[in-house]
């Protein structure tokens, strides 16, 4: 995690919420049967905005993308190891920055990406988010889920309350992929290759997009959290 020099308190005000659009890639198993018969998570990304609902300043924004430890599924991120990496990184990016305790944690198809948490292999931790199956996608809507943010200094952590949400229920009829609402905001997800076969044979294997091409591996990645972020933003 990034280092910080100073507690930021989170403001318990209701004007006032952080939205942590996220994503992930992934590496399906071998059809052929060789290898991990579970998906590899290669990456989780995040793009985040401050939303001062009455002041209507200047936006604060930042984004980023984080890698699990290894390829294994004992390897993955916590959800709350997610939130706090990514909280940390806008403290350090913004070091004036105030926190809001209100977090929209939002990502398109819930059911794809949160299993991609380490949460979702351990019942208890599993139980603690709180999940309820809404419209075939996860949310949390009857309790939040708590997240302390460590945070080098004096003070105590920040004590966030995290609401999941998914686009996918905001999303007009006909226009669920999140390519469709990307085409609303005007904001396109990134391109892999000229044809359609091309496009999908290079989603069946990010890993190698990844090694080979890190720099489109990381535009591709952040391009669908941004998405998700802007698109949570207006419907809200």
């Amino acid at each position: 995690m990034l280092p910080v020099k100073a507690r930021k308190s989170a403001k318990k005000d209701p004007d006032r919420y952080l939205i942590i659009g996220f994503d992930s890639e992934f590496q399906p198993p071998d059809p052929r049967g060789t290898g991990p018969k579970q998906n590899e998570v290669l990456s989780y990304q995040f793009s985040c905005v401050i939303v001062e609902s009455v002041a209507g300043g200047p936006e604060t924004r930042w984004q980023g993308l984080l890698k699990p430890k290894g390829p294994k599924v004992e390897d993955r991120m916590s959800l709350e190891e997610f939130v706090s990496a990514a909280v940390q990184q806008g403290l350090a990016e913004h070091p004036e920055m105030s926190v809001p305790t209100a977090v929209y944690l939002v990502a398109h198809f819930t059911r794809a990406d949160l299993p991609g948490f380490i949460n979702f292999k351990d019942e208890q931790m599993r139980s603690k988010m709180n999940l309820q199956n809404i419209r075939n996608n996860f949310m949390n809507v009857s309790e939040d889920i708590a997240v302390e943010v460590p945070l080098l200094g004096e003070g105590e952590p920040l004590l966030l309350k995290v609401q999941i949400r998914d686009t996918i229920t905001l999303s007009p009829t006909g226009s669920k992929k999140l390519s469709d609402i990307g085409d609303i905001l005007g904001l396109e997800k990134i391109v892999l290759a000229d044809t359609p076969e091309g496009e999908l044979a290079i989603k069946s294997n990010m890993k190698g997009l990844m090694a080979k091409d890190w720099d489109l591996f990381y535009k591709y990645a952040i391009r669908d959290a941004e998405i998700v972020t802007d698109y949570a933003l207006r419907m809200i």
